[in-house]
């Protein structure tokens, strides 16, 4: 298996600290209440991917609110410096992360620190400044030090670390039909476009076929016609994402937030052992997040055979220290817990 991710460990992330993930399979799937940290989860193993990629982090920050482009400069040291920890007593921010893939381990050490320096003409000017250490395993640690001003678009460190691991990742609000386009002019050679027809037939049994001309998908409905896929529902669209996403990252992680948002239940029993099967045949590791029960069930029902490929991962923010814990249960665990004690494992 490419690049999977055994055990993950977020010193310091966010509002996450000190969570321990460990004994992690091919489809990994965080569950809990609101605010425990399930996204963040996923926005740490995208920075651990390159963290000396200012274009990533930064796409990583702006991911959770939109910001117009024009406006960008002005809030993003607001945004880069939410990626870090802050202790509620101090000034000091930062991110630690760390990872096991393929027994190799990865280190990450980020310290940043926000400060006041004076422009040319004697403004005032918000600076977060941070240095980072990258290492694998017992090499010499990569360094380097950069910061951002306020105002100012980002400039790329000259030093630059190579990817750790492969990863995608695909938030809870992003436009489905866009990233559709981008990602099959991207990845056409690799689409597969019986694998994509076969998922859309179990949304809407009259498509017939997928076609792609100048930069537009087209589906091809037997009572509709031949319309673009804007126009049909964010079901199809999100169907359609997922096929060309399995097709393009071979050998990689995929991280999606709220994986069953825009899918009807009454195709998660298609949709979802569609995707653990995509993933084993791509030696895909997943990490997906989730708030539906009946989600859980149909990707708990997938689960064949002897091979546990799949881990519910609970997590759960302690009352008085809002420390982040986490329960990973194996598939088979998971469906006994539900079948046997009618267990809730969102809580």
């Amino acid at each position: 298996m490419a690049d999977f991710i055994s055990k993950l460990q977020i010193n310091a992330f966010r509002g996450v600290k000190d969570l321990a993930l460990d004994n992690l399979s091919t489809v990994n799937v965080l569950v809990g209440a609101n605010n425990c940290g399930k996204t963040s989860v996923l926005e740490s193993i995208r920075f651990l991917s390159n963290p000396t990629d200012i274009g990533k982090i930064v796409d990583i920050a702006f991911r959770r609110g939109y910001v117009r482009e024009d406006n960008r400069a002005k809030v993003l040291i607001d945004y880069v410096s939410s990626l870090y920890h802050q202790e509620s007593n101090n000034s000091s921010y930062s991110i630690d992360l760390s990872a096991i893939s393929n027994d190799t381990p990865y280190y990450c050490k980020s310290e940043g620190s926000l400060d006041v320096q004076f422009s040319t003409v004697g403004e005032e000017q918000k600076v977060f400044q941070y240095t980072t250490s990258v290492q694998e395993s017992e090499k010499e640690p990569f360094r380097f030090t950069s910061k951002i001003i306020a105002g100012k678009s980002p400039s790329s460190s000259k030093k630059k670390a190579s990817s750790l691991f492969d990863s995608l990742y695909i938030p809870s609000n992003v436009s489905y039909y866009q990233t559709c386009t981008n990602m099959l002019r991207l990845n056409f050679v690799t689409f597969n476009k019986s694998d994509c027809m076969n998922l859309l037939q179990s949304f809407e049994p009259s498509i017939q076929d997928i076609s792609v001309m100048d930069s537009r998908i087209y589906l091809h409905d037997a009572t509709a016609g031949i319309l673009p896929l804007f126009a049909f529902g964010t079901g199809l669209q999100k169907a359609t994402l997922l096929s060309i996403v399995m097709s393009s990252v071979s050998g990689g992680i995929i991280l999606i937030d709220e994986i069953d948002n825009a899918i009807n239940m009454s195709v998660f029993n298609e949709i979802f052992p569609w995707f653990i099967q995509k993933c084993k045949e791509h030696s895909i590791q997943a990490f997906v997040t989730t708030h539906s029960s009946e989600a859980i069930d149909a990707i708990l029902k997938s689960q064949k055979g002897a091979e546990d490929s799949i881990r519910i991962i609970t997590l759960r923010k302690t009352p008085k220290t809002h420390k982040t814990i986490a329960k990973v249960r194996t598939g088979s665990e998971a469906l006994s817990d539900r079948e046997n004690f009618k267990m809730e494992l969102r809580v």
